[in-house]
């Protein structure tokens, strides 16, 4: 049983609704944005390697609401920082409006954390988490009722109640990013999230 602790929260990926899940991936389906090139093809998205530079992908169907992402990555050496994710983003203003970044192993310093967009305002960060070359990590990240987190190898590593939460209607774009790294991601399942409310108790 797949299930995801956060503080007064409990997310069950068993009992969630899945939107999309990517056994393998089709390029006519994807948005790219910047200047790295990406490879879409059978059961991976691989980003880079592109010196100085950063670039996404989006997946062309949005969605509105919540929002849960499960997917492995792995940086590919001699790169060694930057898995980075997107979820909730608009893509109505160019190149996007609204929305979130995730990452581990991002800046400067191996941290895990979450931005939002479009001002590129850093939400927070955990403690450093580093990452290593061509090791895969299981990710599992997202929000439920503007409660943010990410979940690395089964252990949350991040969490923030955001402080200014998106519309309940916002639509937006889930997909991935690299900067100035070489990144492959597969295994992709995108969950409408169920989970309840639960009591902390010291």
């Amino acid at each position: 049983m797949k299930k995801v602790r956060l503080v007064g929260k409990l997310i069950d990926l068993d009992k969630s609704s899945i939107l999309h899940e990517f056994k393998s991936f089709n390029a006519d389906d994807w948005i790219t944005v910047g200047k790295p090139k990406w490879e879409v093809a059978g059961s991976s998205i691989i980003g880079g390697p592109e010196p100085d530079t950063h670039g996404q992908i989006f997946y062309k169907t949005p969605h509105s609401g919540d929002v849960v992402m499960e997917f492995d990555a792995r940086v590919i050496a001699p790169s060694d920082h930057d898995i980075v994710w997107w979820y909730q983003t608009s893509l109505e203003s160019k190149p996007w409006g609204r929305g979130y970044l995730a990452a581990l192993g991002g800046w400067y310093r191996n941290l895990a954390g979450i931005e939002s967009v479009p001002d590129f305002a850093l939400s927070s960060t955990s403690n450093s988490y580093p990452i290593k070359s061509d090791q895969w990590y299981h990710i599992v990240s997202g929000a439920v009722a503007n409660h943010h987190f990410i979940e690395a190898d089964n252990s949350v590593v991040f969490e923030l109640v955001a402080p200014d939460p998106l519309p309940a209607n916002h639509s937006g774009h889930f997909g991935f990013g690299i900067f100035q790294s070489h990144v492959e991601y597969r295994n992709l399942v995108v969950y409408s999230p169920k989970w309840q409310r639960v009591d902390e108790k010291y």
